[in-house]
């Protein structure tokens, strides 16, 4: 296992829910009412679905509990076991000024832990002619954000014994993983298993990267 791995979100209606979402992510359909989109989800009935590959229709839970740390890395798989410790998700409330990336801790964790909001709209201008590079965003105990601008080709690497999520919030291009080619567009996440410990990125792409950095 060491492809990239796409997932079907799971959409949440909203009362405050607009169309940004349903623009952002390029759908076919007319949505009005999204107000949340899971992206990487492991919570009961909210699971987001395997899309590609040999396990395409698995949920994110049954896919950790099929590879373990061949999936989550053997640091996250000691700490947190099967359980996919994120969620992951694009908010879209009427009376906020942006759509957000939210990352927070999945279960009872939340009550003890923190969660980060990044805001892609309105961020563009302050990135505006600043070379490709990467940017740390956030780190605590229990993870921590890239934002990788790319421009071109360049490759990535993931130094912790982790998981990667890989969130395409601008852009167009590919993922390659031993010669393999996924695509990746805006409004769309990924997975990588741990055991990538490098990967080449072409195009012109804003990816946030989240990660759980082993202790000590």
């Amino acid at each position: 296992m060491r492809q990239p791995i796409k997932f079907l979100p799971y959409f949440k209606s909203t009362a405050w829910g607009g169309r940004r979402i349903s623009v952002f992510k390029n759908l076919s359909v007319n949505c009005s009412d999204i107000g949340e989109s899971w992206e990487l989800s492991a919570i009961s009935g909210c699971e987001s679905i395997v899309a590609n590959g040999d396990d395409s229709g698995m949920t994110l839970p049954d896919l950790c509990i099929k590879y373990r740390e061949r999936l989550l890395g053997e640091n996250v798989y000691q700490r947190f076991g099967t359980e996919f410790p994120l969620l992951v998700k694009f908010i879209d409330a009427k009376t906020d000024t942006s759509m957000q990336v939210n990352i927070s801790m999945q279960g009872d964790r939340d009550k003890e832990t923190i969660g980060y909001a990044y805001y892609p709209e309105g961020d563009a201008a302050a990135h505006e002619g600043e070379e490709s590079g990467t940017t740390a965003l956030a780190q605590c105990e229990y993870f921590k954000v890239n934002k990788e601008d790319i421009e071109g080709s360049r490759t990535l690497s993931n130094a912790e014994d982790s998981f990667m999520g890989i969130v395409c919030i601008d852009g167009d291009g590919k993922l390659k993983v031993d010669g393999v080619s996924t695509s990746v567009r805006q409004g769309e996440t990924l997975l990588l298993p741990a055991h990538v410990d490098e990967f080449d990125v072409e195009g012109v792409l804003s990816l946030l990267t989240v990660v759980i950095p082993a202790l000590g």
